[in-house]
């Protein structure tokens, strides 16, 4: 008998899991696509010089300071980190050179990090709650607004998230994983310098507790030794930086030396301040920055405040009220060993939000960019306190009901998100006047912008798309040039002046609409070209 080539194959079909993560999937990819390039409207200053800087490395190999291939960039004098201006050249590529595309790799492993969750909720708890996590994650206010613009911090927890993944995996599938995680885990340290931090914080205390259940073969070398190299230019960043060693430039790559580094924002004399604020910030969900989380719903849902509190202590409970029977006579470094081989992957999340809090108290400034790499550990938390509560009073009706306050949540954010555009992005309304004032100026005449905050120099860097060779070599700076803060002076036929004293008859000016009349009364022809700026013409 032959075989009916004809016959219609039998079909896997998803089962009702596989479907509600494609829909999640769905709507974590919808939610930070969807105008990428045109929300936020505009561009942030940090943003826009990393922009400027992966422009200039697609171009002519070199970035604003003229360093070939930079580790580090200078930038304002205190540096910038790299990847994020380093994987938006491919997509220069394909969609030319803009903010959509520029943002687009931030975005994907915003979407990424959503699957990420879900592979970490399914491994550590449950496959149901690694949908739930998914979701959290999906809809989550300062992960959305993190993902749909470029900065280079913004990109660290994505990272982590997805090196912690591979993580989890290693230790419950397959060690081959190992690998993955050390490619992320290194890429992550060239996001964020304060992951140079939790990054080390994480994998020591990983690796001490966790001796046992690491797998001893070759991919566990093969991760050490990609993590090493990988890590190896920021070593001599810090040698270059820190301990006084001559920069590196080659054609290949450079390790520039810094006009000004921030270590003063880190110390241990203001711990108890930092603890403080580090339990304000979680608990309000925001900070001044409306671009950092929605003041409308919080970071994370103002609801969830409380399930965040009864989620990471009753995970510590949970790991540890077990094992207090046995312990007896152990000591307490074998006691914390034990509880944490019996728990091993749910309990990396305490190391996680270990390492990042210990980060953080460090740091004199705790804001929600700061405190980046702890706020993933707090959405999970929000979901497992709900799931714990489900759980513990066999209440079935709890997590349907949580996910309704989710859903109109999430309403709230959208419509809010969409309809309130932040003023620290600068868009159109300054870049129609930077055009008004050129025309006014005309081919040889001179633009001077009035304050450096009116439009800051990074963004008319991206905005004219200086040819980065010649802004490089011919731009003048102002006096704190060699600080930690440069501010540009000129270029071309664009200036800046930083009070009204420094006002003269030989240019067209571009100011804030609130000076209008001191520029009237100086003799000056003033246009309104929108509701924030003006073109002040002798």
């Amino acid at each position: 008998m032959t075989k009916n080539i004809f016959a219609k194959k039998q079909l896997i079909k998803p089962d009702r899991s596989q479907l509600c993560l494609i829909l999640i999937m769905c709507l974590a990819t919808a939610c930070r696509l969807i105008g990428l390039g045109a929300h936020p409207q505009g561009v942030l200053p940090d943003e826009a010089y990393g922009a400027y800087n992966a422009f200039g490395i697609l171009t002519e190999g070199i970035d604003s300071w003229g360093y070939r291939f930079p580790v580090y960039y200078v930038a304002w004098g205190s540096g910038q980190s790299v990847l994020n201006s380093y994987l938006a050249i491919p997509f220069y590529l394909i969609f030319g050179v803009n903010i959509f595309a520029f943002r687009l790799p931030q975005a994907l492993i915003g979407i990424w990090g959503v699957y990420a969750a879900y592979v970490i909720g399914r491994e550590t708890i449950s496959k149901r709650f690694g949908l739930l996590f998914a979701f959290v994650l999906a809809i989550n206010p300062w992960h959305i607004m993190n993902t749909r613009y470029n900065l280079d911090a913004n990109m660290a927890p994505g990272l982590f998230l997805i090196a912690f993944s591979f993580l989890v995996l290693m230790l419950k599938k397959n060690s081959v994983y190992a690998i993955w995680a050390a490619i992320f885990f290194g890429a992550t340290l060239y996001c964020y310098v304060l992951s140079w931090i939790v990054v080390p914080l994480f994998l020591l205390a990983f690796a001490a507790f966790y001796w046992k259940q690491i797998p001893k073969n070759r991919y566990i070398s093969i991760a050490l030794g990609v993590l090493f190299v990988l890590a190896l230019p920021l070593l001599l960043f810090v040698g270059v930086n820190v301990f006084g060693m001559p920069e590196i430039v080659t054609p290949y790559f450079s390790i520039p030396k810094l006009h000004g580094i921030r270590s003063a924002e880190l110390s241990i004399s203001h711990i108890g301040e930092s603890c403080m604020a580090l339990a304000e910030l979680i608990f309000q969900q925001k900070d001044y920055a409306g671009y950092t989380s929605s003041h409308t719903t919080g970071g994370y849902y103002y609801f969830t405040a409380p399930l965040i509190m009864i989620g990471l202590l009753g995970h510590i409970l949970l790991c540890v009220a077990p094992l207090m029977k046995k312990r007896k006579n152990t000591s307490l470094p074998a006691f914390v060993q034990r509880i944490l081989a019996e728990n091993t992957a749910s309990s990396l999340l305490l190391m996680w939000t270990l390492s990042a809090g210990i980060m953080i108290v460090l740091n004199q400034n705790v804001t929600m960019i700061h405190a980046n790499l702890i706020h993933i550990p707090m959405i999970f938390y929000g979901a497992y306190g709900i799931y714990l509560l489900a759980k513990l009073l066999q209440n079935r009706v709890l997590i349907p009901l949580a996910l309704c306050f989710w859903v109109v949540s999430f309403g709230f954010f959208g419509h809010a998100y969409i309809t309130e555009p932040s003023t620290y992005f600068f868009g159109i309304e300054i870049e129609e006047t930077i055009e008004f004032a050129k025309d006014t100026a005309g081919p040889e005449g001179d633009v001077t912008i009035l304050f450096y905050t009116t439009y800051k120099f990074s963004n008319l860097m991206w905005y004219e798309k200086f040819p980065v060779g010649e802004f490089s070599t011919q731009v003048v700076y102002d006096d704190n040039a060699l600080s930690e803060w440069a501010e540009m002076r000129s270029f071309r036929n664009f200036h800046y002046v930083n009070s009204l004293e420094e006002v003269t008859h030989d240019s067209v000016y571009i100011l804030p609409s609130t000076y209008k009349e001191a520029f009237v009364d100086k003799g000056f022809r003033v246009t309104d070209v929108n509701e924030r700026y003006c073109v002040a013409a002798p």
